[in-house]
């Protein structure tokens, strides 16, 4: 039963009582004065109906009040049509293809297309300025609202104990103003028993407007719900399960439970428990203690169930709980970076770049769930086209692929797929593609067969990819510019792959100064891929970091039709960067477009549509424009550190907090923004003074404005491949960045040797090129970050050693001089020289020798970056001989030597 209140133009309120399957009308003389309203039923419904274009007359009707209304209230209380010409399935999907319908996609709040214990209550005015307030509701159904209006010149407020929401216009929620009579959905409110709606149209002129309120039979459901719980060293703590009603009931609800061994093993890990349970009378929680067994074993996360059971009337929504004891003992961080939605089971895979095992996490409860190990770190996820099988790719010098069952969450097969394999694409059980990152290559395999398919080479560092939903075009995201750094356009390129013939067929060049390539996504309807990157102001000194100078945030757009690079938009507010874009996920229907800022720890969400529409009026170039997205996109602050892989499911983010080790879980509906929640994805282990200074290294908030972080002009710690004028020694005379790896064991920094050490270099790194003056010794914590860096193994090893041209080469990497220069352990004397590379102003100048552990992966070379190859540092820039003997070495004899020199393992000290 529902007690409804109307008032209208200030008439007395009055009052009906509202059963399932009835009706209230109210009838308006010529004059439009109210008639006091009356309630009916479905056997006296005296009005008309239209619906797909032709009138409908229900049993007894008659054309004395003609209206056009919605047909969601053409059924009764049974779910049958009233007027028996037409079939319920006509009405239930609330969505017929009646061009006097546009609220299309609504559905049941329940999802029962039985419609069975539902109350309508239908309401009807004719004038502008008339209030209908609806309260003193059954408490036994739950309620939706849905307001119409039948002519666009509306204004609509909607109040819910006293929260106006609106006003709308029909014109802006449609976009066009439609024509009188179209009945458009204004609002879709849940309302609870106790609430009180209050509706009012603004217009005086004379129109009929309606509300439905649609009360669902509301059935009393127990559930029980997950939890985690950091395991403890010693003693005992207590996990806490949370068994709850949908709402309180009249008698008592009683139910058993009992707990269940995982991979938690009772009394070994958890004290079992097997009992009964009450929720009195008028509640609606009972919590139910496990005591968890504490000890100091360096042992993976951990699983019990708890099951409830109960009889009577009571439905059971979720009759077990999951537990995950969490343990404190891990000696390594979990780095969580890339994450894959599975929405056949809703759950959610992440993936640690510095532990062995990936996370699942139970998209229904947004819980940790499970885990799976692995035999390495993972460093990229995919699933097939049925969800099936997730694919995971591990390793860096000996690459592996894996085939996870999703049911049992366990590997079922293995195979080797080459150097640094990331970013695994599948298109079908056969056929799989992945980038091997330092080889510069895409591998296109069979895991079925475990077969290697083609080797696809790319342009540099293959970071990211994404398959067309025809699946004839792979797109690859570079990570780093090919170029010599004196190239007037360097900046890292995609890679278009055409799946049939395992061919690159272009690449599309992004602006000068792009580079940290980090995610690439095809947006839903095929027609564009997205690209975030850094852009890089790197054409003019560093001398200021506001509104952008030095580095900016940037989501390039590329049309899938033509293959062009259809504009480049910046991420960044005028006066707040969104430093190092590196996530990007669509929403399923392409209404948003989600992207994560490791650097500034926030979200962006685009209006995708929106966006779309723009670009196509737009002529120039947007790519300085720091206001392009006003109006388009809403930034949301996330909860943890460095968020990077993200993915969106049913009006939610979820994106990999990289140094939280956590999940941040955004809402991204409008007003939502305060809803973020952060969900651990295992103990979060303090942070040690290394790892804080990894943190400090890749944390935008340490520059004034977030406009970017270390790792914006150090990628990875090493190099974007761009020259720079810092001004340490002097001005206009660009130097190429330099890799960091082995910094501090090899002094002087910088290429001219001004920096007498990289502590130094640190220091004023954060107070010239951040523009910040810091209190928490960051520079400490990034010098002992800095000093763990380790070297990538070469690409070019065979075994983990010299190959057979390597070993030639290390020969004639003596004869040739090469070692008077770089030698010791670190293959440089740490000394200044004049090899007569420089040039112009710097002619003659001394610079720095730099360590060649790991010239495989630093081009481009020498001071300037104008050599984009080794073969070009011993041949093209080396006329004289002067920088090592190399102009009488044949072909051969220069394969070998450059063999040795992107090997450069030669006297590294093992640790």
């Amino acid at each position: 039963m529902a007690v409804v209140c109307l008032l209208l133009c200030g008439s007395a309120v009055q009052a009906a009582t509202i059963t399932a399957g009835q009706w209230i009308q109210l009838n308006f003389t010529d004059g439009w004065t109210p008639e006091p309203p009356h309630v009916g039923t479905w056997d006296n419904f005296n009005f008309f109906i239209t619906h797909n274009s032709s009138d409908r007359s229900l049993p007894g009707g008659s054309t004395t009040n003609t209206v056009t209304y919605p047909t969601n209230a053409l059924i009764d209380s049974t779910g049958a049509a009233v007027d028996g010409s037409v079939s319920s399935a006509d009405w239930d999907g609330r969505a017929p293809a009646a061009t006097t319908w546009t609220g299309a996609g609504e559905t049941t709040p329940s999802g029962d297309s039985t419609w069975s214990n539902e109350e309508y209550v239908n309401y009807f005015w004719g004038r502008g300025g008339e209030t209908v307030t609806i309260g003193d509701l059954n408490p036994n159904l739950r309620y939706h609202v849905y307001v119409y209006s039948l002519q666009g010149a509306d204004d609509l407020n909607i109040d819910v104990n006293g929260s106006v929401i609106g006003p709308y216009s029909a014109a802006e929620r449609l976009g066009f103003t439609p024509a009188p009579y179209t009945p458009y959905v204004f609002s879709n409110v849940l309302l609870n028993a106790s609430d009180q709606l209050v509706v009012t149209f603004d217009s005086v002129t004379p129109v009929v407007n309606a509300i439905v309120l649609e009360g669902t039979a509301w059935s009393l459901t127990l559930a029980a719900s997950p939890v985690q719980i950091v395991e403890g060293n010693t003693g005992s703590t207590t996990a806490v399960f949370r068994v709850e009603l949908s709402h309180a009931h009249t008698a008592e609800v009683a139910f058993t439970y009992s707990t269940i061994d995982g991979s938690a093993m009772a009394p070994d890990d958890y004290v079992a428990v097997s009992n009964q349970a009450t929720i009195p009378i008028g509640e609606t929680v009972c919590e139910i203690p496990v005591s968890i067994v504490g000890d100091t074993n360096d042992e993976p996360d951990e699983y019990f169930t708890l099951s409830i059971d109960t009889a009577g009337s009571v439905t059971m929504l979720r009759n077990t709980a999951r537990a995950v004891i969490l343990s404190d003992e891990r000696s390594t961080y979990l780095t969580p970076s890339t994450v894959v939605a599975d929405s056949v089971s809703n759950r959610l895979f992440v993936a640690h770049e510095s532990a062995n095992h990936l996370s699942v996490v139970d998209l229904d409860t947004d819980t940790l769930l499970d885990m799976i190990p692995l035999p390495d770190s993972p460093t990229g996820l995919t699933l097939s086209p049925d969800a099936g099988v997730l694919y995971v790719t591990t390793g860096v010098a000996s690459g592996t692929l894996h085939t996870v069952d999703t049911e049992t969450l366990e590997i079922t097969s293995s195979m080797a797929v080459g150097h640094s394999p990331r970013a695994p694409v599948c298109a079908s059980s056969n056929r799989l593609s992945l980038c091997n990152q330092f080889e510069n290559a895409v591998s296109v395999v069979d895991p079925s067969a475990g077969t290697v398919l083609a080797r696809v080479p790319v342009r540099r560092e293959p970071f990211a990819a994404a398959l067309t939903p025809d699946g004839a075009t792979l797109l690859v995201a570079n990570l780093l510019p090919h170029q010599a750094a004196t190239d007037t356009n360097v900046a890292a390129a995609v890679s278009v792959i055409d799946t049939a013939s395992n061919t690159v067929t272009q690449h599309v060049a992004l602006p000068p100064g792009s580079h940290s390539l980090r995610d690439i996504a095809v947006s839903p309807d095929g027609g564009y891929a997205c690209v975030t990157h850094v852009l890089s102001r790197y054409r003019v000194p560093t001398t200021q970091l506001l509104r952008g100078w030095i580095n900016t945030a940037a989501l390039s757009i590329i049309d899938i039709a033509s293959l062009t690079r259809l504009n480049t938009v910046l991420l960044d507010d005028l006066d707040l960067g969104a430093a190092n874009p590196w996530g990007l996920a669509f929403a399923a229907d392409g209404s948003r477009l989600c992207v994560t800022h490791a650097g500034s720890h926030d979200l962006s969400v685009i209006d995708w549509p929106a966006l779309v529409a723009r670009l196509a009026s737009e002529a120039d170039d947007v790519s300085s424009s720091l206001t392009w997205l006003v109006g388009l996109r809403r930034r949301l602050p996330l909860p943890g550190k460095g968020p990077r892989g993200v993915a969106v499911v049913d009006g939610k983010a979820y994106a990999a907090q990289a140094f939280s080790d956590s999940l941040a879980i955004a809402r991204l509906d409008p007003g939502m923004e305060n809803d973020t929640v952060e969900l651990p994805l295992g103990w979060q282990k303090p942070m040690t003074q290394e790892r804080y200074g990894k943190f400090s290294f890749h944390d935008g908030s340490l520059s004034v404005q977030s406009w970017h972080s270390c790792a914006s002009c150090h990628p990875a710690v090493r190099a974007d491949g761009l020259n720079w004028d810092v001004l340490n020694d002097g001005f206009g005379n660009a130097k190429n960045t330099k890799s960091l790896l082995f910094a501090h064991e090899t002094p002087p920094t910088t290429i001219t040797g001004i920096r007498p050490n990289a502590e130094t270099s640190v220091m004023a790194g954060l107070r010239y090129i951040h523009f910040a003056n810091h209190t928490n010794d960051e520079h400490l914590a990034i010098d002992l970050f800095l000093k763990s860096l380790r070297p990538t193994p070469s690409p070019e090893l065979e075994s983990g050693g010299l190959s057979a041209a390597a070993q030639r080469g290390e020969a004639l990497f003596t004869s040739a001089s090469c070692i008077h220069c770089h030698s010791g352990p670190y293959l440089t004397d740490t000394s200044l020289h004049d090899v007569g590379t420089g040039s112009g102003r710097e002619a003659g100048t001394r610079f720095d020798t730099p360590t060649l552990i790991e010239v495989w992966r630093t081009a481009p070379y020498l001071y300037d970056g104008r050599a984009a190859t080794l073969r070009e540092v011993l041949t093209t820039f080396n006329p004289g001989n002067q920088h090592g003997s190399t102009s009488g070495l044949t072909s051969q004899q220069l394969d070998d030597l450059e063999a040795y020199l992107k090997s450069a393992i030669s006297g590294f000290p093992n640790e």
